[in-house]
């Protein structure tokens, strides 16, 4: 992923974050992207920022110090990638 504004992780300056896929170990680390709530009868899916970022330095093999520099934009599409790993759980979930 092209990032829109470089960040700095170890030593360097860097222009592209590429994310490895999830294994179990890392949902164990950094838990899920995301929870499910429920409220009566409504369900939804809430993103969680921590994990999201926990998810970013696990992945793309940066630090969570550089995690922090990523530019709005680029966190967000971050996000989309990490969801991405975990298809439409949410769907999945029972009612």
């Amino acid at each position: 992923m092209k990032l829109i504004k470089p960040i700095q992780a170890h030593g360097e300056t860097i222009t592209e974050l590429n994310f490895r896929e999830p294994t179990g170990n890392d949902i164990i680390a950094c838990g899920f992207p995301f929870k499910i709530e429920t409220s009566g009868r409504e369900t939804k899916q809430v993103i969680d920022t921590q994990a999201i970022g926990a998810y970013i330095a696990a992945l793309a093999g940066i630090p969570s110090s550089s995690v922090a520099q990523l530019a709005v934009l680029d966190y967000t599409r971050a996000m989309g990638e990490i969801v991405g790993f975990f298809g439409d759980m949410a769907s999945q979930a029972p009612s």
